[in-house]
């Protein structure tokens, strides 16, 4: 009877062992979690141990800290028809994760066209 109801506390058991049933995810310090189910974003997490129940459980982590990115030489022309190349040292934080997490697939690179445009605009009216 013990070999019985040892054999049926296994095999009860048996997927909550192997992970199929749950998700363990552990979001660091200054990062936010983007937590899917099935390819569908559902909520940001903060930091912390987290566990989901069931399948098709997915996170993203998002860094919040400060970053700088140097935007490489820019050619701009003044209003009096000077040449001058510049570099820029852009400092960022991530604010909405949800956004930039769900929004362009190059950050860098749109970062960079951005930044440049709009300093050519502020040089040269």
């Amino acid at each position: 009877m013990n070999t019985n109801m040892e054999y049926l506390f296994q095999h009860m058991n048996r997927p909550a062992r192997r992970g199929g049933f749950h998700h363990k995810f552990v979001v660091n310090e200054a990062q936010a979690g983007l937590l899917y189910r099935h390819g569908r974003f559902l909520r940001v997490v903060p930091a912390g141990r987290h566990i989901q129940w069931g399948f098709g459980w997915t996170m993203n982590t998002m860094d919040l800290r400060k970053a700088s990115v140097l935007v490489p030489g820019q050619e701009v022309l003044t209003a009096d028809n000077v040449a001058l190349k510049l570099s820029l040292l852009v400092t960022h934080q991530v604010v909405d994760p949800v956004s930039r997490g769900n929004g362009l697939q190059n950050r860098s690179a749109g970062c960079n066209s951005r930044t440049g445009l709009h300093f050519k605009r502020r040089v040269r009216p």
